[in-house]
């Protein structure tokens, strides 16, 4: 408004102004200036490489950031960062956190934030987006938004328009870390009040900068003071770090444009400084280039924990960039070992060359011209690193290693705190110069590194500087290095026992204890000049020290590694850390935190501590993760808040010692009944677990307290799942029943319909508005979550539906089923989507990744695959092999990054998705695991298992070991697999390994039943058991859960002796009948009476349910044969068995035939159809048949009777295909397996025994107490049940995969035992050194997993025999491969060299034994040098082998003759040979060859020798005594024999074992003979007689509860090791056959054991399991001949081991600790 002052006399003169034209000149003056700023934005050029990054979106909540800059919050999901960008401004919110790691794309995305919102922008309705770089504003509390707009260039009349039109702004804050704000920007410029600005705030914040109470700082306050704080107006987000899948995207990216990208700082000075990555400015003088994006990638992979650095997307870009330039070509760089150490020591050096020639080209004052001068003639690089050492050692001490350092000149240069602060940063020409030269970044008042990891790269070089140590002892292979204790570390004055193998303290300077005059002053005194030296060396330790101690590096995972790999090649500092550990016991005064990081970096290094003496040492809170401390003295230490992460804890002594906050990495919790399924809730704070009693605990994911517990049905919940809504938890039993429970009002809400069947799994939507279901009908359904109706029904699988998932979005329902087919469904319209097959058996588990890129699937083959979605057909991205039974469930941890299994065969193993590399692998469940589940509020795996166990992981801190993988026939021995059996047709042949069934879990109890039991059965599940008896006068049917033997009811009704009981084939009803003739049908949930009849004229003897369930046959002692309607019990019709009692009846599969067997030893066919009599089988039993069973094809009949014997029958030709003739007493029960492949028998004789149905030949024997009664399998043929007279039901667990053998970790030692080789990965070869355990060189070549390795006697050679038929031999000293021997067309089974090295035998699976002349070079590039040593510039090969030895499909005879051998099977492989093993003079071969024996041949002639022939069952074992004189034999028929080589007579025939002789060897003198057997124990023959008829045994060893695998006598004979099937390793006295020691805990059977002299005077033995990573051991002698065998080394730690822990006034420990810990 204008407004007229008097006296103004100009007044009529001036225009007049109409205010709407004045304020629409004033809007488009104003928004001219909007758009001047759109335009300046839009104008910036986009960054080179931008992958678009993700968030974590977080409600209100607890959140703390962690190292990867995810949150500890409730939502696991990621997102697009932009995506929750976008949600928060379309929202009512008005403040928004973005926390995240510094280099992790803050400042990128909130550029391209800003950039997206102006390309948005229309005019005045919208609101304006700035970014605002914080350090920059003087003052954010006072006219925080005026002075943003004054610095953008806007005039006041501009802003004071804008303000009072209200206009709406985004203000995106950049830099909050490093700016001095005080307090609450939003509510001190009181935002979007009454009159004041209309801002939405976003401010992106370092995560290291957010404490746990900082939310204050950012949330808004209400216009009301009294209000408090409008929590709904804020909100939190985080970046994630970036996955392989970005990593990937952003090498593509880069070499595709040929560009280097950086993130850039906002500020003038950090865009310089990191010029130097940028296209514009080379990193240095050399020339550099980019690599391929598959020479990247495999970089990134090879260099350790590399691709874990790289997730960071700024130390990414410059990686990229300096790689090339670092290690050349990419294939040199995993050869060349690159380590952190060196990649950084490569960043600084470029660096600091970029600056020295920007400064040389800098014009400056004479001060800084004379300041450059002095700085050049110092020495440029150095006086740059010792500036940057000394402020990293400041910033660690005086502020705990905060990399952001303020400093104001004016303010900080005279104060005592900050005065420091000004040797860095002030004024002088030098700090300045420096400071334009080094990796630092100002920002305002702030100083940083441009990132964190350079810090911590600083101050490890000012703890120990390896270019400034003037040590340059690496330890090499012959030192130990950081393999385990040299002399005088850590072992106490009084040696424990002081026999061999222990250790003597040396006297050695200590590092801290008195002063360092005082060590100068008695060294001048009594000590020469070296000894001076030493005192000198000590002091300046002594500093470097305190630089150790000034912060605690255990969560400095960084600071750790650099420091931890000078250790492994210095081992001046490896000796300062040792005593500075040690002298923390002695010292009191010592800070702990020193010794605390110095033995975390020990640790790291890999130094092993099995055996030390480590009493009283002071460490609390150090870093112990992987650490190997077995049998190590503990006592009295101070532990408090120590990390004992997958340690090796193994007869550890813990006595008196402080362990308060110490940490495990695992969590083992009780259940009180078996769990079926288990979950966690979406936001991770709860974990429910259901059981197979009907009920479901609800636990609380923090202290693991049960807070809810519900019987929910009277029948096994199978399936369960939160909702994403919170409170309410979905459930599907094993009747189809689907309902859910609201376990904060306890009410439960059952669903409208149901599945027929058993519910296999359900999953919410995203949503939560919906449920999806799979069920053993074979459908997968839709329900509304809310109403209970059934949406939608997919008919999915033609067999069982077993698993169901939803994609992230919600658009997509995946299904896989028992038939191994994957469906895909479109969960809108139900329509199919995609099909997939597969698994060649049936899908265990599938769901999405949590980026909906990926599918996941579990099998019952044993293997997960990993399928991508977005591609059509879907491309097999990687298969995840290693579990050794059915996979039952699958988790994906939140980041995708990690997928974990758990397995029958009671591990939990970790993989990486992308590759299908294992991971960590879980072990301490004793039965079958049934659901793992990753947590969504951090690092915790959970498990839940048969043995009724939950355990809690820490699946961050797993370290990823070797495991080690294979099988060898390296042994002198020559040791061979159980027998196998071949199957011969057209389309291959297909090995079937034997079944050896082990007992999972045996249950019985007196509620169980009675010892005077009549009778019982078990529901086809398992999950129920029936016995019927008499008690106290009344015939009763106790039921029980058969995997507890909880007991549920009775069932009382009869008047007379139950006869006989069946459980329906769903487990619905229970059928029993008895003396009298009543049948009685009852409900197995309940336990009501359903009907009863009296049809029978006497006993019902056998009763059996049609496989639908609708009809029941009977047989009865009136000779009768009846059919009945299930649900009514009306007779349908009665046949008449014509005055023969029949005692067993079975339906078909497919109801077409009633089988029946009398006491009259007849097998008939009734025809239940047409009501036609029995058909009589010609010939079976000339006595009672006791059981009878049709195959699951109906093929096949089976029936066992009285005369011990099980016969198998075609239905078709109603002729006898095969007669079992093993059992000893009457065969009381037979099952098929649901394949039909395999038929299991009980007897009286107190054994179940296996057999193979084509072959008609027994595989396996397990012994029971009493006699068997009845023999179950489950419906997928994993588990077999078995119950006994004394009323007992035992679980067996085995595997039919053909995947177990005899052998099964490869590894071989040099002849010298200076080092041994192990598998790595399958198909790669690892070389370690035996004394140290530091792993020396990988040999890679082959295409396919090794099955063999052999060491050269005479030269560094290793021979491998591969799957991909070829053999190689590789130079062990340069890692090359002289030597391929092609030839073989199947799989290399056997590799072995003859003694003087000159030729290599080789035996395979294309039934032919070859060997191989490598004493002359095949190539021109192969030549001998004065060394011997064996050159090669290219791989050379072998032209022929000297001999191939070819066998036909025929047998050897005992008289020599050959005969052909009929039928489709042929038993143990004839015509295959195995374990080649050659005398000790090299002129003779002997092989195992199936049937025909033992074969020799010369092997300077080629000629065949008189075979071995003797045994009466396929042989086992070959040996040579150590003169040659005898050859020892071992057979599948229980001898061992001796034989003359010259003549090929046998000497000696031993007998005396009860089963299989597995392994045979000779003392090192040849006088005795071990052999060791599947019976259970190892004898000790004494062979010097060698007569005909010697059957004299020195010893029996039986101190073992399995089977025998394989001996091995020590190289002085003192000592007889073995390994066994119980997972033991034992120690005898060889002489007098005492046992001396046992090593427990294995994870699965001792396969192979070898023996060498030890560096230290002693033995080591080295031992070779399936699922175990290669172990050394030490055999340690103490007083009064008492035996240790302690860990020596091993190949990797894998998993908390704390076997014998002993314990004893410790402090501070839980009870779940102590309960772990014992």
């Amino acid at each position: 408004m204008l407004r007229r002052y008097e006296g103004d006399k100009d007044y009529n003169k001036r225009p007049c102004y109409d205010p709407q034209e004045l304020a629409r000149k004033m809007q488009a003056a104003t928004e001219e200036q909007v758009l001047k700023l759109k335009r300046v934005c839009l104008d910036v050029p986009e960054p080179v490489i931008y992958i678009e990054p993700f968030g974590y979106d977080r409600p209100l909540g607890v959140m703390r950031s962690h190292n990867n800059t995810s949150l500890d919050a409730p939502d696991p999901q990621t997102k697009p960062l932009m995506s929750i960008a976008q949600e928060f401004l379309d929202s009512n919110k008005n403040v928004l956190l973005l926390m995240g790691d510094s280099g992790s794309g803050k400042t990128v995305f909130v550029k391209q934030l800003e950039r997206k919102l102006w390309g948005q922008y229309n005019g005045p309705n919208d609101a304006i987006p700035i970014l605002v770089n914080l350090p920059e504003i003087n003052n954010t509390a006072n006219d925080f938004l005026g002075q943003v707009l004054r610095s953008k260039g806007f005039q006041p009349n501009h802003i004071q328009f804008l303000r009072r039109r209200d206009r709406r702004f985004t203000l995106i804050c950049d830099g909050y870390d490093e700016a001095q704000v005080q307090g609450n920007i939003y509510n001190q410029n009181k935002f979007n009040s009454d009159g004041q600005w209309k801002v939405k705030l976003i401010i992106a914040c370092r995560s290291d900068k957010i404490g746990r109470d900082s939310d204050g700082r950012f949330q808004p306050e209400a216009n009301d003071r009294y209000s408090g704080q409008k929590l709904d107006e804020f909100q939190k987000a985080a970046t994630a770090s970036f996955t392989f899948r970005q990593i990937n995207e952003y090498i593509e990216e880069y070499v595709a444009k040929h560009l280097q990208v950086a993130v850039r700082e906002s500020s003038g000075r950090g865009q310089e400084l990191t010029q130097h990555f940028s296209s514009e400015v080379q990193p240095s003088s050399q020339t550099s280039r980019v690599w391929t994006v598959p020479q990247y990638k495999e970089t990134l992979n090879d260099i350790p924990n590399l691709m874990e650095l790289v997730k960071n997307p700024y130390i990414l870009s410059f990686i990229l960039e300096l790689l090339p330039a670092i290690a050349g070509p990419p294939h040199d760089v995993s050869r060349s070992r690159v380590s952190f150490d060196e990649l950084y020591k490569y960043i600084f050096d470029d660096w600091m060359k970029v600056g020295k020639l920007r400064l040389h080209g800098k014009t400056g004052n004479s001060v800084e011209q004379q300041a450059l001068s002095m700085l050049m003639e110092d020495g440029f690089e150095p006086r740059c690193m010792e500036y940057l050492k000394d402020l990293a050692v400041n910033i660690f001490e005086r502020q705990g290693g905060d990399p952001v350092v303020e400093y104001v000149h004016l303010r900080h240069r005279n104060t005592p705190t900050s005065g420091w602060k000004t040797r860095f940063f002030g004024p002088e020409p030098e700090s300045r110069l420096l400071q334009e030269s080094v990796p630092l970044i100002k920002s305002g008042n702030f100083y940083r590194f441009v990132h964190p990891s350079l810090l911590q790269y600083l101050y490890s070089l000012a703890v120990f500087d390896p270019s400034g140590s003037g040590d340059d002892d690496d330890p090499g292979d012959d030192d130990p290095g950081t393999g385990g204790w040299s002399s005088g570390d850590f072992d106490s004055d009084n040696s424990r026992g002081g026999g061999r193998g222990l250790i003597s303290r040396s006297n050695t300077w200590s590092l801290l204890e008195g002063g360092t005059a005082s060590r100068q002053g008695r060294a001048s005194q009594h000590a020469p000049a070296v000894e001076k030296e030493k005192v000198l060396e000590k002091g300046r330790a002594l500093e470097e020290g305190h630089k150790l101690g000034l912060t605690d590096i255990a969560k400095r995972s960084m600071t750790v590694q650099f420091l931890a790999d000078r250790v492994q090649n210095h081992q001046s500092f490896k000796e300062q850390l040792v005593e500075t550990v040690r002298e923390s016991r002695n010292n009191k005064g010592i800070d702990h935190t020193l010794a605390a990081n110095a033995m975390t970096i020990l640790v790291r290094s890999g130094m092993r501590f099995n055996s030390a003496d480590l009493r009283g040492i002071n460490i609390k809170g150090a870093n112990l993760t992987g650490g190997e401390f077995d049998s190590a003295d503990l006592q009295d230490a101070d532990l408090t808040n120590v990390t004992f992460d997958k340690c090796w804890l193994r007869q550890a002594e813990f006595q008196g010692a402080k362990l308060g906050g110490a940490q495990f990495g695992e969590k083992p919790l009780d259940l009180q009944n078996v769990p079926n399924t288990a979950a966690y809730s979406v936001d991770g704070a709860l974990y429910a677990v259901a059981f197979t009693n009907g009920s479901i605990t609800i636990f609380d994911a923090t202290n693991w307290n049960s807070i809810h517990t519900r019987q929910i049905s009277k029948r096994s919940v199978t399936a369960l799942a939160f909702s994403p809504l919170g409170g309410l938890l979905a459930y599907g039993n094993r009747t189809g029943m689907l309902g859910t429970w609201s376990y904060n009002s306890e009410t439960l809400m059952a669903f409208s319909g149901k599945h027929d069947g058993y519910i296999n799994s359900l999953m919410y939507s995203p949503n939560g508005s919906q449920i999806a279901t799979a069920g053993d009908d074979g459908k997968v359904a839709v329900w509304d979550a809310v109403t209970g109706g059934c949406v939608k029904v997919m008919v999915a699988h033609n067999e069982r539906a077993l698993s169901v998932a939803f994609s992230p979005d919600g658009k997509l329902l995946v299904s896989g089923g028992s038939d191994g087919i994957i469906q895909l469904w479109d969960v809108h319209t139900g329509d199919k989507v995609y099909t997939q097959e597969g698994h060649d058996e049936a899908i265990s588990s599938i769901l999405f990744s949590p980026d909906g890129h990926h599918i996941a699937s579990s099998s019952s083959d044993n293997t997960i695959r990993i399928w991508s979605v977005p591609t059509r057909p879907w491309s097999l991205e990687a298969i995840c092999r290693g579990h050794r039974e059915r996979i039952t469930s699958i988790a994906y941890s939140t980041d995708g990054q990690h997928l974990a299994s758990g397995s029958d065969d009671n591990t939990i193993r970790t993989w990486d998705p992308r590759t299908g590399s294992s991971g960590p692998i879980f072990r301490g469940h004793t039965n079958q695991v049934v659901s793992v589940a990753y947590s969504q509020r951090g690092s915790q795996l959970a498990s839940c298992g048969r043995d009724m166990a939950l355990r809690v992981w820490d699946f961050r801190a797993a370290v990823k070991g070797a495991v080690l993988f294979g099988r060898t026939n390296s042994l002198p021995s020559g040791m061979y697999p159980y027998s196998t059996i071949k199957r011969h047709n057209n389309d291959s042949d297909k090995l079937i390994q034997p079944t050896r069934p082990r007992p999972a879990r045996t249950f019985g109890s007196e509620s169980f039943g009675t010892r005077g039991a009549t009778c019982i059965a078990v529901s086809s599940d398992a999950v129920l058991a029936a016995s019927a008896s008499m008690n106290g006068g009344t015939f009763t049917i106790n039921v029980s859960l058969g995997t507890t033997s909880e007991h549920r009811y009775a069932l009382n009704g009869h008047a007379k002796k139950i006869s006989s009981i069946t459980f329906s084939p769903d487990s619905q009803t229970i059928a029993s009948g008895d003396s009298n003739g009543v049948l009685r049908l009852w409900n197995a949930e309940s336990g009501d009476d359903i009907w009863n009849r009296k049809e029978h004229d006497g006993k019902v003897m056998s009763i059996a349910y049609s496989s639908n369930g609708e009809q029941i046959v009977t047989s009865g002692e009136d000779s009768t044969v009846r059919l009945w309607k299930a649900s009514t019990g009306d007779i349908v019709h009665s046949f008449d068995a014509e005055g023969c009692e029949i005692q067993c009846v079975a339906f078909s599969p497919s109801g077409r035939w009633i089988a029946s067997g009398g006491e009259d030893g007849v097998v008939s066919l009734w025809d239940p159809v047409n009501l036609i009599p029995g058909q009589v089988f010609d010939g079976g039993h000339n006595c009672s048949i006791n059981s009878i069973v049709f195959s699951s094809d109906g093929i096949h009949i089976a029936s066992g009777g009285d005369d011990n014997k099980v016969r198998i029958w075609n239905i078709n030709t109603r002729t006898e295909v095969h007669v079992l003739e093993e059992h000893t007493d009457p065969v009381r029960c037979l099952a098929f397996s649901p394949s039909g492949e395999r038929i299991v028998s009980g007897s009286e004789d107190c054994t179940m025994r296996i057999w193979n149905v084509a072959a008609g030949v027994l595989e396996s024997t397990s012994e029971h107490k009493h006699g068997v009664a009845t023999v179950s399998f489950s419906s997928d043929g994993a588990k077999l049940w078995t119950g006994t007279d004394y009323c007992k039901v035992h679980s067996w667990i085995w595997d039919f995969t053909g995947q177990e053998t005899a052998l099964t970790s490869t590894s071989a030692f040099s002849k010298d035992g200076r080092h041994v080789a192990s598998t790595l990965g399958g198909n790669a070869v690892r070389l370690w050194d035996t004394d140290s355990g530091k792993p020396l060189r990988i040999l890679l070549g082959h295409s396919e997993t090794i099955e063999s390795i052999s060491f050269s006697p005479v030269d560094d050679f290793i021979a491998t025999g591969s799957s991909d038929s070829t053999v190689r031999v590789w130079d062990t000293a340069t890692g090359k491969c002289p030597f391929l021997l092609e030839g073989h067309s199947g799989i290399v089974t056997s590799v072995v060299f003859s003694p003087d090295g000159t030729q290599v035998a080789t035996s395979g699976m294309d039934q032919t034994l070859r060997w191989w002349d490598l004493s002359a070079p095949r190539s021109e590039s192969l030549s001998r040098e004065g060394d011997g040593a064996l050159i090669s510039q290219l791989e050379a090969r072998a032209s022929a082998p000297i001999a191939v030895m070819e066998t036909d499909r025929t047998g050897t005879s005992m008289d020599g003759t050959h005969r052909a051998i009929d039928g489709m099977y042929v038993h143990d492989d004839s015509g295959l040979f195995h374990a080649p093993v050659y005398s000790p003079d090299g002129n003779e071969i002997s092989v195992i060859s199936g049937e025909h024996g033992i074969l020799r041949f010369d092997t300077q002639s080629k000629a065949s020798r008189r075979a071995l022939v003797g045994h009466t069952a396929t042989a086992t074992c070959i040996a040579y005594s150590p003169s040659g004189d005898m050859i020892a034999t071992s057979s599948e028929d229980g001898t061992a024999r001796i034989w003359d080589p010259e003549t090929g007579n046998e000497l000696v025939n031993f007998v005396g074992h009860e089963s299989s002789v597995t392994s045979v060897a000779f003392s090192p003198l040849g006088h005795r003979l071990a052999t060791s057997s599947a019976d259970k124990s190892i004898r000790l023959w004494n062979v010097a007689a060698n007569t005909p008829d010697q059957q004299a045994v020195g010893q029996i060893l039986l101190s073992l509860t399995a089977p025998v695998l394989c001996i091995a006598y020590s190289p002085d004979g003192r000592f007889l090791a073995s390994g066994s099937e119980d997972r033991t390793m034992r120690l005898w006295d060889a002489l007098t056959g005492d046992r001396l020691a046992v090593v427990e805990d294995f994870a699965v059977g001792v396969k192979t054991i070898q023996w060498k002299n030890s560096a230290r005077g002693g033995m080591i033995l080295v031992t070779g399991c399936k699922e175990n990573p290669l172990r050394v051991w030490e055999v340690v002698e103490g007083t009064g001949r008492r035996y240790e065998v302690r860990r020596y080394w091993g190949a990797g730690v894998e998993s908390l081991a704390l076997s014998g822990t002993r314990l004893g006034q410790e402090h501070g420990l839980t009870e779940v600790e102590c309960k772990l810990l014992r």
